[in-house]
């Protein structure tokens, strides 16, 4: 199940698109899931 979810998180980490936000990384414990975007300063 967690194979998975890494390999949905790879592939939002991969997209590009000037309007969203890098995916810098992501953790998985447990029940807690946290995805890290990029800081964008507008």
């Amino acid at each position: 199940m967690i194979l998975l979810k890494m390999d949905e998180a790879k592939a939002v980490g991969q997209l590009r698109n000037y309007r969203m936000a890098s995916l810098l990384g992501c953790c998985y414990e447990g029940e807690e899931r946290l995805l890290v975007p990029e800081f964008i300063y507008a």
